[in-house]
């Protein structure tokens, strides 16, 4: 998930996931809704919980000194 979400930082698009327009980020980090995605079973393996895959999956992007 990371991979795929951290491409255009890594492409010198943006600074962050969030900032990307066409991300899932803002769906799987922050919880805005967006009816064309479905959940991922390895997303859904990060909590139980709405709130705890929101953390855990807003946790996998806290090292800003690793891109990839």
């Amino acid at each position: 998930m990371r991979y795929i979400e951290m491409n255009p930082v890594r492409a010198g698009m943006v600074d962050h996931p969030a900032k990307y327009r066409w991300s899932s980020y803002a769906a799987n980090a922050l919880g805005i809704s967006n009816a064309i995605l479905t959940m991922h079973s390895e997303y859904a393996a990060l909590g139980q919980l709405p709130e705890e895959r929101l953390v855990a999956y807003r946790r996998i992007f806290e090292d800003e000194n690793s891109v990839g």
